[in-house]
């Protein structure tokens, strides 16, 4: 198991590449790849990440239009993981669903923009 060694510098790399990317190239919270780091120096994380990544995308029961509960989707224009259709298609198929695009938003709003996130939370769920 000599190269398990070897993994953690690239295992370093991979996931500068991946954050940088959830947080569309703007700076992070010096905490975020510190706790990124640790998670996943732990063997069992990297076995999980790469179960969850490489696991089959199985939709079957999945109905946007069931859902019967308030729904606000918040979504950054400069989100680079998450496409905008996927907005455009939840935001079309829940009933009643409402919609905020978060200027300059990427796909860490809870990170980097928590009181407007907490702000809309909030809000929706005085609504209810």
């Amino acid at each position: 198991l000599h190269w398990r060694r070897l993994v953690p510098p690239v295992g370093r790399g991979l996931m500068g590449v991946l954050s940088d990317q959830a947080f569309s190239g703007k700076a992070q919270p010096a905490w975020w790849m510190e706790g990124l780091v640790a998670n996943f120096s732990r063997w069992e994380t990297v076995l999980v990440y790469r179960a969850e990544m490489f696991a089959p995308i199985n939709a079957e029961g999945f109905a946007p239009d069931q859902i019967a509960v308030p729904v606000r989707i918040l979504h950054g224009d400069d989100d680079r993981l998450a496409p905008v259709g996927i907005r455009r298609y939840l935001s079309e198929q829940i009933p009643g669903a409402s919609y905020s695009e978060i200027a300059g938003g990427s796909h860490m709003l809870p990170v980097t923009q928590p009181e407007l996130v907490v702000g809309e939370v909030k809000q929706l769920s005085a609504a209810d």
